[in-house]
Formats: structure tokens, C-alpha cells, sequence
């Protein structure tokens, strides 16, 4: 397999509240991104969020930023930007990405990447 970049991918999950256009197709909302493992940043993003306009909207908020030190950052901008139903679900699915990309570069150290 020939991958360009050393880039790896990390998902996040929330689940959606009842009546959201994206509950109807999902039952949670994931949050998937590809990361630069050495320092943690979003090379690149994508949801499940059922519109165009929202998962475009949160997606480039998280590009660029650090999963390692500006976590509070994309809260705090979706808690006061974002205000569809799924706020929550955006915020739940978003510490899980971070969760598990912690937990994957601890079980890896000493890993070359």
C-alpha cells in the first residue's frame, strides 16, 4: 500500500437526538478525520451531519487545529456557532475523536510513523 503522508484516520461518535434530519439516515453522528499523528493536527474532515452547509461548517473548523492542545477552541466555536440540534451530538462525537486518537498515539508509542 503506498500512502503519500503518514496520516492516519480517527472517528468520533455521538448519537443524534429524535426529529434531526440526520437521525433519519444515522442513528449517530460520526466525526471522522485524518490526522497528523506527530502533532495531532486535522489534515482533513467529514461528519454524517445530513446537510452540506453544516458538515462543511464544522469540518473546516476542525482543519488545522490541533486534536492535542485546541480541544476546548472547537467546543467553545461550536457551542457558540453551531445551533442545530445536533450540537450536542457534534460536541459528544468530537471528544470521542479525541478520546480515541489519545488513546491510539499512547498504545503507540514507539511506534515510527
Amino acid at each position: 500500500m503506498d500512502v503519500a503522508d503518514d496520516s492516519i484516520i480517527v472517528a468520533g461518535y455521538g448519537k443524534l437526538p429524535q426529529g434531526t434530519s440526520a437521525e433519519q439516515l444515522h442513528k449517530v453522528l460520526a466525526l471522522v478525520a485524518r490526522v497528523n499523528p506527530r502533532d495531532g493536527r486535522v489534515l482533513e474532515a467529514s461528519s454524517t451531519l445530513a446537510t452540506p452547509v453544516a458538515d462543511e461548517f464544522v469540518c473546516q473548523a476542525l482543519v488545522g487545529m490541533s486534536l492535542d492542545t485546541d480541544a476546548a477552541q472547537f467546543i467553545e466555536f461550536v457551542q457558540l456557532r453551531y445551533h442545530g440540534l445536533a450540537q450536542r451530538a457534534v460536541i459528544a462525537a468530537f471528544r470521542d475523536l479525541v478520546r480515541r486518537f489519545v488513546e491510539l498515539r499512547a498504545g503507540a508509542e514507539g511506534t515510527e510513523y
